[in-house]
């Protein structure tokens, strides 16, 4: 292998260092923050779920006065003026029952049971208790659940991120002019969670106290929306000796 001439490896050495800038160009000052924010609303609707049960000898029977049970229930909500595309059936279960006995310690036959499920949704939440009260008076015997919840959760949605993003902003500006800079453009925005909290939910069971419709008994709370979000701001200036 022949040696390389001095000059070519000189002229070489300063094509390496004129144009290839990339290699030892400065990283650019920049400052990287998350913002957190938490949004408290006030739901505005409920998904009520409640179960028709009927027992019974003979399965057919049973069946029959499951069907009975739940029909009824069904135009005691319609009456209340619920639309019927805010009503569903969620299906029909026929077993047979077993119960313990305690002096021959085991489980025998006891029987049959019918559960009809069915979701009601109520779009006005004053509407509540009278329609847990009907429902238990016409014959729904389970209630299983009341789940709170927003009609549109959009507007909570971006209220929650956009006091994130006021957040890390916030931060960010302490952060330079701590170190005598000052925030310059916004280089990268990014959402790192989101989280819609759970609606409160309230089990109730089928007793006269549900059956009296009193408020104070579905109190639904409020809903909380977290928002968490990633920002990279540039840096101007800055006379602390913290930057070169």
């Amino acid at each position: 292998m022949y040696p390389i001439p001095r000059s070519i490896a000189v002229f070489l050495l300063f094509c390496l260092v004129g144009f290839a800038p990339s290699a030892f160009a400065e990283a650019p000052r920049m400052v990287e923050v998350t913002g957190e924010a938490s949004v408290r609303v006030a739901p505005d609707q409920a998904d009520v779920r409640f179960a028709v049960v009927t027992r019974g000898e003979e399965p057919g029977a049973v069946r029959a006065d499951n069907e009975a049970a739940a029909s009824a229930a069904l135009d005691a909500v319609r009456e209340l003026g619920i639309a019927e595309e805010d009503i569903r059936m969620e299906g029909l279960r026929l077993q047979p029952r077993h119960e313990y006995d305690a002096e021959t310690r085991a489980h025998r036959e006891a029987g049959f049971e019918a559960v009809r499920d069915v979701h009601v949704r109520v779009r006005d939440l004053a509407d509540l208790p009278d329609l847990v009260a009907v429902v238990v008076d016409a014959g729904a015997n389970r209630i299983q659940e009341v789940r709170y919840d927003l009609a549109d959760r959009t507007p909570a949605r971006n209220e929650a991120l956009q006091e994130a993003a006021r957040a890390a902003r916030d931060k960010a500006v302490v952060l330079v002019r701590a170190l005598d800079a000052e925030l310059g453009p916004l280089l990268e925005l990014r959402e790192q969670q989101f989280h819609f909290g759970i609606p409160r939910m309230a089990r109730l069971d089928a007793t006269a106290e549900a059956a009296t419709g009193d408020p104070a008994a579905y109190a639904p709370g409020e809903i909380e929306i977290e928002a968490r979000v990633e920002v990279r701001f540039g840096i101007r200036g800055g006379d602390s000796p913290w930057f070169p």
